[in-house]
Order: structure tokens, then sequence, then C-alpha cells
């Protein structure tokens, strides 16, 4: 990306790549400037969903949230209606455990309560608030 702001002569037909969602983000806000599709072979945050912001960008793989509806059905056929969402506190895993609730909750499962794990590492006080909500269904 650097030498075509350089403006270096180099034929250019697509951007490939990056390998994670925070790196891929930035370079898919920019691809349309030069009118270049972004194609992305590992990058799931559904924040790369929104055509508006990445324009010209494209998942080879599903986004967090296209998992989403399978982990509902997968609860619906084993009677599971109870679950926690445990989560950093990142847009990548805020975007994705909203969606999830919104769809148990759509589902008409009971419950579907997000905890935000501690950037401090400190998991004890995490832990006892699992134990007390007496939910064993746990997506991370």
């Amino acid at each position: 990306m650097y030498r075509l702001l350089e403006g270096n002569n180099e034929t250019i037909v697509a951007f490939l790549g990056a390998g994670c969602s925070s790196v891929t983000e930035p370079l898919a806000q920019a691809s349309h400037l030069w009118n270049l599709p972004h194609f992305n072979f590992l990058s799931t945050s559904p924040a790369l969903d929104d055509r508006a912001r990445y324009p010209r960008y494209y998942h080879v793989l599903p986004s967090e949230n296209g998992l989403n509806p399978s982990r509902v059905a997968l609860m619906t056929s084993l009677g599971w209606r109870n679950s926690l969402i445990l989560i950093q506190s990142t847009d990548l895993f805020n975007l994705n455990a909203k969606n999830l609730r919104d769809e148990m909750k759509a589902a008409g499962l009971n419950r579907a309560e997000i905890i935000i794990l501690p950037d401090d590492n400190d998991f004890n006080d995490t832990v006892e608030r699992v134990k007390d909500s007496n939910i064993r269904i746990l997506f991370g």
C-alpha cells in the first residue's frame, strides 16, 4: 500500500489478506480509493460486513455473525434455553456477541447474557459471576 501512495507505476489488480481483522479493516477501508477489490481468507470481524464502509471488500469465509444461526439451531435442537457469552472488550467480539444474543432472543431462548472478560486478567470475579448465574452453556 505504501508503494501505491508513493505513485509507483506497478500494476496491481487486487489486495489479498491480511491475516487478522484488526489489520484488514484499515486496508479494506482504503482499497476503494484505488477502485481495487480486496479479498480476504482469514478475517471474520462482523464489522467487515458493512458494505458502505468497505465497498470493495469480499469475505471468502463468513463473518462470525454468519455462524450464529448454527449456534442458535444447535441450542434449540438440544433444548438448551439459557447461555452465557464470554468475550473480550473489542469491537470484533462485541458485535458478534450482540448479534448472537439478539438471534437467541428472536428464537425464543430464555436468557443470553454477555459477560465481558476483564483486561487485567483477574478472572476471579468473572468465574464467580458464571457460577452464580447457574448457566452451563458458554460461548466464547
